[in-house]
This record gives structure tokens, C-alpha cells and sequence, in this order.
């Protein structure tokens, strides 16, 4: 029972922030639509009646909203999706998704697999301690091969490899086994799986 009482307080959290966040963007919306319509009166020396104007929205799919200036002119404000991944808008018909953690959209051409799916900005928040080489070794030692070898092939350092063996093992991406070979942990496993969407590994693969 305590348990469910618990899920059920995470949900009506989460529910909270959903609707604080759609209260925020239409009032950052109802702020931009004032503030061309003031710009335009400045400029033009002219009053608007009706306007229409179309935005890029990572967080909406197509869609019409009308909105009223303060002074009486009336927006009619077409959304267009947003690809956050491809940096893109998302023509109709397209398939898009969902970003789990920030519902920004996603388009089916720069979906990353993963399910549930995030978005590329979410994905380098969840690994935000990792960096490139990093991915790199904990790949070459999920696969059984050489960091001496990847290292070689990669052009680095042997101090940049000590030091991120090192972190990697401290922060728990690593660990060793008895005869001290170094093995990568579920939190690593996860990383990896992450990083792997992130970053290019053909080069560490053709020099393994």
C-alpha cells in the first residue's frame, strides 16, 4: 500500500510539471505575440486587425491558436513541429515521436531507437559525466578487447586512457574481477547503450 501511495505521488508530481510547463510556454507565446504586435504598430505607425504568423514548436504538433494583443489585434498563430534532433521542420505526414523525459518531438528520421525514446539533448544529460573517449573504452571492454590497442588506434595519450580507466572505474562504469581484469557494471552497460547513439565508434572498430 505505501508503495502504490508512493507511485501514485510521483504520477500527480509529474502531472504538475506537464501542466506547469504548457502554462509557461503559451504565456512565453502570449508575450512574443505582444510584443511584434507593439513593434509593428511602432514601425508602421498602423493598427492591426488580424495577423497570422506560423513558429517552429518542438513540443506541439501542427495546430492553430488564436491569441489577443493587449491592444485589440487579434493573432492567429499556426505551429509547425520541431525535429530538436534534426534541427528541423517536420513536414506533414511524417511520423514523429516523443522525447520521454522532455516531450520535445522527434521525427522517425532522427529517432535514436531507444524506448522509450529521448532526444539527443536529453540523452547528453543523462551521460553528462561522459565524454567521447570514455564511450570508447567502456565499448572496447564490454567487447572483450584491447584499450592498449584502441589507443594506439585513436592517437591518445597513455595518461588520458590512465585517467579515464580511473574515472570511469570511480564513478562505478567499471569495475574489476578477481584476477583484476576490468569488466563494465550495469552502469555502464546503460552508458554505453546511450553513448553508443551519440558517438561514431566505426573508427575504434576499424582499429581493433
Amino acid at each position: 500500500m505505501e508503495e502504490e501511495l508512493k507511485q501514485l505521488y510521483e504520477a500527480i508530481l509529474n502531472m504538475n510539471d506537464k501542466v506547469s510547463e504548457i502554462s509557461s510556454k503559451n504565456e512565453q507565446l502570449e508575450t512574443l505575440v505582444t510584443a511584434m504586435s507593439r513593434y509593428i504598430m511602432e514601425n508602421k505607425n498602423e493598427d492591426i486587425t488580424e495577423q497570422e504568423m506560423t513558429i517552429l514548436d518542438p513540443f506541439n504538433l501542427n495546430g492553430y491558436k488564436n491569441i489577443s494583443s493587449a491592444n485589440g489585434s487579434v493573432f492567429k498563430v499556426k505551429s509547425k513541429a520541431f525535429c530538436v534532433n534534426g534541427r528541423h521542420a517536420v513536414d506533414d505526414g511524417v511520423a514523429v515521436m516523443v522525447c520521454s523525459k522532455c516531450n520535445s518531438i522527434v521525427c522517425s528520421q532522427h529517432d535514436k531507437g531507444l524506448s522509450p525514446p529521448l532526444c539527443i539533448g536529453c540523452i547528453k544529460e543523462e551521460i553528462n559525466d561522459i565524454d567521447p573517449l570514455d564511450i570508447y573504452i567502456l565499448d572496447s571492454v564490454s567487447k572483450g578487447k584491447s584499450i592498449n590497442a584502441l589507443r594506439k588506434n585513436l592517437k591518445g595519450s597513455f595518461k588520458e586512457f590512465k585517467e579515464s580507466q580511473a574515472k570511469l572505474i570511480k564513478q562505478g562504469y567499471l569495475d574489476k574481477d578477481i584476477l583484476f581484469r576490468k569488466i563494465i557494471t550495469q552502469k555502464g552497460s546503460l552508458a554505453l547503450s546511450l553513448g553508443i547513439k551519440l558517438y561514431d565508434l566505426n573508427l575504434a572498430e576499424n582499429g581493433s
